[in-house]
């Protein structure tokens, strides 16, 4: 996934494929024993293939902490509905289990299909944070 070079733009502070690797085996040592939750792999049912990854970060806005929900699936498996469902997933762990009452999502600017499905899980603009990205929010019930 983190060879694709349209995948690794939307990739905030990537620098190259070894980089990634180490920030990801320090996050699974710590992230996971800290917060108990982080992000999970995604792997298609019917080959077995790992194909993204989706899950919760904690984010400081302004200030204040919030979950943030996060995802990237590869080229390959876009468009087939698997980042909805693990996104819906997600969002009812973050309901049910951690009683959180709002999430965020920052999406990149001209990362029309992350944009187009945040949207679909109700989450509202809320503000640019930067030049380059946008904060949506989704209050949860």
């Amino acid at each position: 996934m983190y060879i694709e070079s349209e995948m690794t733009s939307y990739i905030q502070n990537f620098q190259n494929i070894n980089d990634e690797k180490e920030k990801l085996k320090a996050y699974i040592r710590n992230a996971y024993n800290f917060f108990g939750y982080g992000l999970w792999l995604l792997i298609e049912k019917e080959t077995g293939k790992i194909i993204g990854e989706c899950g919760i970060q904690n984010r400081d806005i302004d200030g204040q902490n919030y979950f943030e929900l996060e995802y990237a699936i590869n080229i390959q498996s876009q468009g087939k509905g698997h980042a909805t469902e693990a996104c819906y997933f997600v969002l009812e762990y973050l309901k049910n289990e951690l009683e959180a009452k709002e999430v965020i999502a920052i999406i990149g600017k001209e990362n029309i299909k992350s944009i187009n499905l945040i949207k679909k899980l109700d989450f509202e603009y809320i503000k640019d944070i930067n030049t380059d990205e946008q904060l949506y929010m989704l209050m949860l019930q």
